[in-house]
C-alpha cells in the first residue's frame, strides 16, 4: 500500500523533526512537494525518499513509501542526520541545489565532540555553524535559518567521546530530557538545523 497524506499527517504529529518543517513551512497536503533525501529506513519518510542504498531502497518500498529511483526536482528536500555519512559533501549540495527550491538539513554538530561512536556510525564530520553555512552557499543556497539544536545533548556527546556510547543512557535522554532541551535557546547544541533556498 502506498503512503498517503493521511499517512503524512499522522507522521508529523510523532516526530519532532518533521513536525518543525510542517511548523516552518506551514505545510499540509504540501508533503506531494516534498522529498527524503537519503531515507535509510524510514525513520523521517512522510511521503517521498530517494535512498541510494539499495537494500535499504527495497525496505522502503515495501514499508509502502513513494521511493524515487533517481534524483529528480521537488519543490523541498530535507536531509536528516544524512549529510555527515557523505565523504564529498559538497557535491552533494551542489546535486540538491539542482533538484529542489528549499532545502532542510539536520547534522550532528560540534567536532570537538567527535567521538567513536560517530566513526562506527559511519560519521566524516560533525559540523560547526560556519562550516554547514560555508558549504551550502558554496553549492549557491542562500541560508535562511541555521541553529545550534539540543543543547543538553551537547553535554550528552562529550559524555560519550569521554566514556563511550550507551544505548541505555540513549534512550533515557531521549525519553526523559530531550523534550525540554529542545526548547532552550542557547548558542550551542549537540546538533544543527539549516534551512536554505
Amino acid at each position: 500500500m502506498t503512503a498517503t497524506l493521511e499517512h503524512a499527517r499522522k507522521w508529523e504529529t510523532r516526530n519532532w523533526e518533521i513536525k518543525r518543517l510542517r511548523d516552518i513551512y506551514g505545510v499540509g497536503e504540501k508533503w506531494t512537494d516534498w522529498l527524503d533525501f537519503g531515507a535509510g529506513i524510514g525513520t523521517f519518510t512522510v511521503l517521498y525518499a530517494y535512498e541510494p542504498n539499495m537494500e535499504h531502497f527495497e525496505f522502503l518500498k515495501k514499508k509502502g513509501f513513494n521511493v524515487v529511483e533517481k534524483l529528480r526536482y521537488f519543490k523541498y528536500i530535507y536531509a536528516i542526520d544524512v549529510l555527515e555519512h557523505i565523504e564529498k559533501d559538497v557535491e552533494i549540495l551542489c546535486q540538491l541545489r539542482l533538484n529542489c527550491d528549499r532545502l532542510f538539513l539536520y547534522v550532528p554538530a560540534r567536532q570537538e565532540t567527535f567521538s567513536k561512536f560517530d566513526k562506527s556510525e559511519g560519521h566524516y564530520r560533525r559540523y560547526s555553524k560556519e562550516e554547514l553555512t560555508k558549504k551550502v552557499e558554496w553549492a549557491g543556497f542562500k541560508v535562511l535559518v541555521c541553529k545550534y539544536h539540543d543543547p543538553i545533548g551537547y553535554l550528552g556527546a562529550w559524555v560519550n567521546k569521554l566514556w563511550g556510547y550507551s544505548a541505555r543512557k540513549a534512550l533515557f535522554y531521549d525519553k526523559f530530557i530531550l523534550s525540554f532541551s529542545l526548547q532552550l535557546p542557547v548558542p550551542i547544541g549537540k546538533s544543527l538545523y539549516l534551512v536554505g533556498e
